[in-house]
């Protein structure tokens, strides 16, 4: 029988209760292929379909929880391999795959570094925390951590003021399921877990259509990233999904998709300064800082800042200084 060990402590209760007989644990690490099977399978009883959004039929479930095909869609990996997996006959998995296994069965800490134990990895740092670190930590510029499917991760105050002064409620939090799935509308709801994504408002929403001063130069830039993206990672069943909404929804990303890739789309984040035309402050020019997360996650960090004594730079003080808890000060 596998020990539901972390650090040497059992505590089955938030392990979701997965200790069976039929696997046992040796020195040397020798049946820990098997028991990270057993624990992947519990843990995949454990989730209910409707838990992820995922629509099921009227028709009785012939297993608790998620089936296997529908967690290895999830996770953006094949049926097979994913049985490979939970059988104990695949070697060394990967830590991408272990983190999207992880999130789409939705882990906590303690299940997330019990999982890596068992599959012999050490136990990455929350994917992006130093990205949003960066972002909570700026105060005199706007930043926003997104993913690759431009899903808004985290943004400060200013980084929410320059782009999403209009919505009412901040993004979902960490490991919440994002509002990529079929359908989602805008992607400006933020409550039940979702978060904005900024494909959906840039062709979707007025408002945010209206904040670029060069609109179709923005609407291109987008759909290279996603282009690369989706060419990264193929079988990333939520990017697909985004995607298949957009073409639908908006007849300018359906023609701008339809086009073959431009010169420089390989380096999607190469680009001008953004210009803005804001309600509060105006119109002001604003360069892209990028920084990549280097743990696999693809989570990215956009810093944006003016050129110091510029009026862009005067626009941008406005800005900050109509955020909450800042001294008002006359800006000119």
């Amino acid at each position: 029988m596998c020990p539901s060990v972390s650090g040497g402590v059992t505590d089955r209760g938030r392990l979701g209760g997965w200790v069976r007989g039929g696997c046992r644990w040796k020195i040397g690490s020798m049946y820990l292929p098997a028991c990270l099977g057993d624990f992947l399978r519990a843990q995949r009883r454990r989730v209910r379909p409707e838990d992820i959004g995922l629509s099921t039929s009227a028709a009785r479930r012939r297993v608790p929880g998620l089936r296997r095909e529908e967690l290895a869609r999830l996770a953006g990996i094949s049926p097979d391999y994913y049985a490979r997996i939970e059988q104990g006959r695949a070697r060394r998995v990967s830590r991408s795959v272990l983190e999207a296994l992880a999130g789409a069965l939705l882990l906590d800490g303690v299940q997330r570094a019990h999982l890596y134990w068992l599959a012999q990895r050490a136990t990455p740092s929350p994917p992006g925390s130093g990205m949003r670190r960066i972002a909570t930590s700026l105060t005199a510029l706007p930043v926003v951590v997104i993913d690759r499917r431009l899903n808004v991760i985290e943004w400060n105050p200013p980084g929410r003021a320059l782009l999403a002064w209009h919505l009412r409620d901040s993004p979902a939090e960490p490991g919440r399921r994002t509002g990529t799935g079929p359908r989602q509308g805008t992607g400006l709801r933020t409550g039940a877990g979702l978060r904005p994504n900024l494909a959906r408002m840039l062709f979707l929403d007025p408002r945010t259509r209206s904040l670029f001063g060069r609109w179709h130069q923005e609407a291109a830039h987008v759909v290279a990233r996603l282009r690369h993206a989706a060419r990264e990672h193929p079988q990333d069943h939520d990017l697909t999904a985004l995607i298949a909404d957009l073409v639908l929804d908006s007849p300018e990303f359906a023609e701008l998709w339809r086009r073959p890739a431009p010169a420089g789309a390989e380096h999607p984040d190469a680009g001008d300064p953004t210009r803005f035309e804001h309600p509060l402050a105006g119109r002001l020019t604003l360069s892209a800082a990028v920084l990549e997360c280097c743990d696999g996650s693809g989570e990215r960090a956009v810093v944006f800042s003016a050129e110091p004594g510029s009026a862009s730079q005067r626009a941008l003080e406005l800005i900050l200084a109509r955020l909450p808890g800042r001294p008002q000060c006359n800006v000119r």
